[in-house]
C-alpha cells in the first residue's frame, strides 16, 4: 500500500491547544499510510521539539517569505494540504490558484466558536467559501462561521492521551505543597480577556471571602497575567497559586477537587476541560461554543451565563457542602475518554 503525502502547515507552533492537537495527531498517524510534511513559521514549546523526530521533513519559513513557502510545497509535491492556521490556509489557497496545484486542499483553522459574530468571524466565514474541505474541531465551530451545512465539512474532534498518575491525589497534593483540607479549584488558561480570570477573581473577592478552605491554581501564563495579580493585590485576596505554565497539566487537575473555564466568547474543544474530565475532575464552565458538547450540565458539571460570578459561586457552594454530587460527577468525567481519544481520532481523520 502506497503511504499518502500530507503537508501540515501552521503559523508560530505555540503551546495552545491547536498545537497540542497537531501534535498528538502527527505523532499517531500510521506510518504505514501516511507521510507527515510540517511547514511552519517556528516555535519554542515541547509539542515543536516533540514532533521533529515525527514528521519526514520539517521546514521553518517566514510567513513574509512566500517565495521559500511556496517552493517548499513545490519541493513536497504532497496528495494533501492540512492548514492549520488560517495565515498558512490562504497562502495555499493562492498558491493552489496560480499553480494550478493538483493536491487537495483542507482548511483546518477553525478551533473557536464565537458566540458573537464580529466582523472578522463573518469575513473569516465567507473566505472559508473558497475551500474545497473545511475541518473544525467542533460542530458548533462550522456554525459559528456559517459552514456546518455545506458540504465537505468535518469535525475532528480533539483527543485525550490519559496519563495514568504515578502517586495518588493526596500524594500529588503534597508534592504540589497543597496543605490538607482545601477545596482545590484550577483554571488551565492563557492569561487573555476572553478567558475571563476576572469573573474568578470577582467571585473569590465577593462572594467565596469568607470560603477560607478553598485555594484556586490559575495555570497559564500571558499578557494580561500582571493585571490579574494586581486585581488579586487589592482585593487582598491570598489564596490564589499562579505557577505559570506547565507542561504537563494533568497532575494539578488530577489534584483539584474542580476545574474552570471561563470564556466569554465560545471555545471550539477546549483542551483544558477535556484533561479535566479524564483525571475525574468535574468542570464548571460557560456557555456558548463547543464547550457544552462536553459539559453535560449536571452530569460531569455545569454550565453557566457568561460573566457570573454569583452562579459560578453558588455552584462551587453546593459542590463543597455535597461531597456525594461531586463524587458522583467525578465518576461521571472519566467516561469523556470513550469519546475522546487517539484512535477515535485518528479513525475521523482516516474518514475526512
Amino acid at each position: 500500500m502506497n503511504t499518502k503525502k500530507i503537508l501540515f502547515t501552521i503559523g508560530f507552533f505555540g503551546t495552545g491547544g491547536k498545537e497540542k492537537q497537531l501534535s498528538v495527531l502527527i505523532r499517531n498517524l500510521p506510518k504505514n499510510e501516511f507521510q507527515a510534511f510540517l511547514l511552519c513559521n517556528g516555535g519554542d514549546s515541547h509539542f515543536f521539539k516533540e514532533l521533529k523526530k515525527d514528521v519526514v521533513g520539517f521546514q521553518v519559513v517566514n510567513l513574509v517569505d512566500f517565495i521559500s513557502f511556496f517552493k517548499y510545497i513545490t519541493k513536497v509535491n504532497p496528495e494533501t494540504i492540512y492548514c492549520w492556521s488560517r495565515p498558512t490556509a490562504y497562502l495555499v489557497l493562492i498558491h493552489k490558484y496560480i499553480f494550478r496545484g493538483k493536491y487537495k486542499l483542507v482548511n483546518a483553522s477553525i478551533r473557536s466558536a464565537p458566540v458573537e459574530k464580529s466582523i472578522m468571524t463573518r469575513l473569516h466565514g465567507l473566505l472559508y467559501n473558497f475551500f474545497p474541505y473545511v475541518v473544525a474541531n467542533s460542530k458548533e465551530g462550522l456554525r459559528a462561521f456559517g459552514q456546518y451545512s455545506k458540504p465537505n465539512r468535518f469535525v475532528l474532534c480533539n483527543s485525550i492521551e490519559v496519563k495514568k498518575p504515578l502517586l495518588d491525589k493526596q500524594e500529588i497534593r503534597r508534592k504540589l505543597g497543597i496543605p490538607d483540607g482545601k477545596f482545590v479549584i484550577s483554571m488551565v488558561a492563557g492569561f487573555k480577556k476572553t478567558k475571563d480570570h476576572l469573573m474568578i477573581v470577582e467571585a473569590l473577592s465577593k462572594y467565596l471571602r469568607n470560603e477560607d478552605n478553598i485555594l484556586v491554581y490559575f495555570v497559564g501564563d500571558g499578557a494580561g497575567r500582571k493585571n490579574i495579580e494586581k486585581k488579586i493585590y487589592d482585593n487582598k485576596i491570598k489564596n490564589v497559586v499562579i505557577p505559570g505554565s506547565i507542561s504537563d497539566t494533568s497532575e494539578v487537575l488530577f489534584a483539584s477537587d474542580l476545574s474552570t473555564l471561563c470564556s466569554t466568547n465560545g471555545e471550539g474543544m477546549p483542551n483544558s476541560i477535556l484533561e479535566s474530565l479524564a483525571v475525574g475532575t468535574p468542570v464548571i464552565a460557560t456557555k456558548g461554543g463547543g464547550t457544552g458538547e462536553i459539559v453535560k450540565d449536571s452530569v460531569n458539571g455545569y454550565l453557566i451565563d457568561i460573566g457570573d460570578a454569583e452562579e459560578f459561586s453558588d455552584k462551587v457552594k453546593f459542590l463543597m457542602k455535597n461531597k456525594n454530587v461531586l463524587d458522583r460527577m467525578s465518576e461521571e468525567s472519566k467516561n469523556i475518554v470513550k469519546d475522546f481519544n487517539v484512535l477515535k481520532m485518528i479513525e475521523q481523520f482516516k474518514r475526512i
